[in-house]
């Protein structure tokens, strides 16, 4: 069969209409039936034409749809889970499929599909090998590797969690900071999506050191902000001593003088979040009992004198008080916004 000249849709009608024979009347034929769909799936998926490779997803998407809803019907015996998963890694499958067209937000979605049946047996050697297919890519086949590693993560063992997490620490040694920006909206989504709590902390205490870095851009510092906020506020498994103890840290940092501007930006985060109408009593009544403790309001206060006596004695002509870095990083406006 030359895939290149036929239609793609003249496929599913021969291969539906053998199968449903064969389980009405050659039954003991239907493994031949069975094999020759795959055989023929493979092949579409080998060709470097797209329409072949979307359609043998569409049908590796199919077979997976059968095999889940009717698993136990003995009338259509569809190819088992178990049979399927196998035919999937034994063949190497998803290697295949991820040899191009990446950029095709279409085929990722099919794709991933095919990731998330994987899913906890998805090898570690083939999780290493999605990873790097990023490596020199344009953006947007970086976006949607990031998509796929990110959707199918939720049925992740903790084996290929920390996998992912090694490879992530890795790749941030050797990146550029627009590469850095995207590993931390990743890592940020990782956290968020953690719902039985596998990896949210070690993903928080990463995010935490990572934006304490003195070496690293402002805008870094920022984004990893960014995403530690949406974990420790957004994600459903962390509990109130977590976020108390962030909110501990970033008073503890305002009390040194270091790192301030950060640290109160994020403990208004954390602050504003827990006040907000929720069903969660005991994440409220934090905020009355850390008040009670530090003296939030003394706190600011002193904080605000102390970055305005470091930049008086800092502010040299021609520059003005607001525009002098008080701890290298943020200006006096930054600091006393």
């Amino acid at each position: 069969i030359s895939f290149k000249i036929c239609r793609m849709s003249d496929t599913k009608p021969i291969s539906f209409c053998l199968r449903s024979s064969s389980v009405k009347f050659w039954k003991t034929e239907l493994d031949v039936v069975d094999d020759l769909r795959l055989k023929t799936i493979m092949r579409m998926l080998k060709t470097p034409h797209f329409n072949a490779k979307m359609n043998s997803l569409k049908e590796v998407s199919k077979l997976i749809d059968e095999s889940m809803s009717n698993a136990s019907n003995k009338y259509k015996r569809p190819i088992q889970p178990p049979q399927l998963v196998a035919w999937l890694i034994d063949n190497k499958v998803l290697s295949i499929a991820l040899e191009g067209n990446l950029h095709q937000t279409q085929y990722c979605e099919r794709l991933k599909a095919v990731m998330d049946f994987l899913g906890d047996k998805l090898e570690l050697e083939e999780l290493t090998t999605i990873w790097k297919l990023q490596d020199g890519q344009h953006q947007v086949v970086i976006d949607n590797i990031h998509m796929l590693i990110a959707a199918v993560s939720v049925r992740f063992t903790q084996d290929q969690l920390s996998h992912l997490f090694q490879l992530i620490k890795a790749s941030w040694t050797t990146e550029s900071n627009r590469a850095r920006e995207k590993l931390l909206v990743l890592v940020g989504k990782l956290g968020k999506d953690d719902r039985v709590g596998k990896i949210s902390g070690q993903i928080l205490e990463l995010l935490w050191d990572l934006a304490h870095l003195d070496t690293l851009p402002t805008e870094i510092v920022e984004q990893a902000l960014r995403s530690h906020s949406t974990v420790l506020v957004d994600s459903f498994n962390i509990k109130e001593q977590v976020r108390r103890q962030y909110l501990m840290l970033c008073i503890e940092d305002i009390k040194r003088g270091t790192w301030v501007v950060p640290a109160f930006k994020q403990l208004l985060k954390i602050l504003r979040a827990l006040g907000r109408s929720s069903y969660q009593k005991p994440d409220r009544a934090i905020i009355p009992e850390i008040h009670k403790q530090t003296d939030l309001l003394k706190l600011t206060v002193g904080s605000l004198q102390r970055c305005h006596a470091v930049a008086c004695q800092l502010v040299k002509a021609p520059y003005s008080l607001s525009t002098v870095k008080v701890d290298g990083r943020y200006t006096h406006d930054e600091c006393v916004a």
